[in-house]
């Protein structure tokens, strides 16, 4: 990483990791329904979660942006996107709430071209101000 990269958090939702750590009790909840009534799977039952448990974690946490002099590395957990500079349209502000490395819905959009083809990116950078300064 080059010593004028600058490097900005994802904003992280209350309510989204409200919503996540629900969604991991319910699972844990249903697993072990499953494994009482089936007591003889327990080990493979409580496995499935806990691998499913984990493909989440490694696939989301951290969370950050990190703007280079020549690109924007988005790094989410195990996940890498680059994308140049250069190939930039347009960077504004959204609510939209469609997948995206992304711990909030108070989001930019980032619209650029790839292969001739228009693509879009949601990121949600702590502090917003900031990541649009340090991309001018």
């Amino acid at each position: 990483m080059p010593t004028s990269a600058r490097v900005h958090p994802s904003k992280i939702d209350a309510w989204l990791v409200g919503l996540l750590l629900g969604s991991a009790a319910f699972g844990l909840i249903c697993s072990e329904a499953a494994a009482k009534s089936t007591p003889s799977h327990r080990p493979e039952i409580y496995g499935a979660y806990i691998v499913a448990l984990g493909i989440v974690i490694a696939l989301t946490l951290p969370t950050k942006y990190i703007i280079t002099d020549q690109a924007i590395l988005v790094k989410s957990g195990l996940l890498r996107w680059r994308n140049p500079l250069v190939d930039i349209q347009e960077v504004y502000p959204t609510q939209n709430a469609t997948s995206g490395p992304a711990w909030s819905t108070d989001r930019l959009q980032i619209r650029f071209t790839r292969g001739g083809l228009e693509q879009i990116l949601n990121i949600s950078p702590a502090n917003q101000e900031a990541f649009l300064t340090d991309l001018s």
